[in-house]
């Protein structure tokens, strides 16, 4: 009898661990185009972090990339982790189109098939978009037609 209730006390506690972290920055990892892993806490600290998952090839995901790379935009103050599930060819593709390595705050990679971030959020359409404060904590998220507007007042807002 002990036995099945520390068992059931152990998936209680596990499952609210689980749904804590719910509103927290996933723990994802992907890989850069030289190969090199990168994690979701290598991302910079006391900064807002936008997450971007896209596909290379989407329409709807080059605009939000036009933007994101746009010259004067309130982006620049937060950190961009984008995210793929392609291959690294794409990625590099990707990075050469918009420079992407001349921005110091943008990481860039492939979470490969493992498919974590589209499962964590339920991701059904491209680009969807989360914004983190500096803490770490979810304040919106979209998918598809981004409210740049939105998104940027909020950002100048932290």
């Amino acid at each position: 009898m002990l036995r099945w209730f520390l068992i059931w006390m152990f998936v209680v506690v596990m499952g609210a661990a689980a749904f804590a972290q719910k509103g927290k920055l996933p723990p994802f990892r992907m890989v850069q185009e030289n190969g090199v892993v990168f994690k979701a806490e290598q991302l910079p600290v006391g900064k807002p972090i936008l997450l971007v998952y896209f596909s290379p090839d989407c329409d709807h995901c080059a605009v939000l990339a036009k933007q994101l790379f746009k010259q004067g935009n309130p982006f620049k103050k937060a950190s961009i982790a984008m995210v793929t599930f392609l291959p690294l060819d794409k990625v590099a593709q990707f990075n050469r189109k918009y420079a992407t390595s001349t921005f110091k705050n943008v990481f860039v990679g492939t979470e490969g098939s493992s498919f974590f971030l589209r499962k964590y959020f339920g991701i059904m359409d491209m680009p969807f978009v989360a914004l983190y404060d500096k803490d770490g904590n979810l304040l919106q998220k979209h998918e598809r037609d981004i409210p740049f507007d939105s998104l940027s007042f909020r950002l100048k807002q932290l």
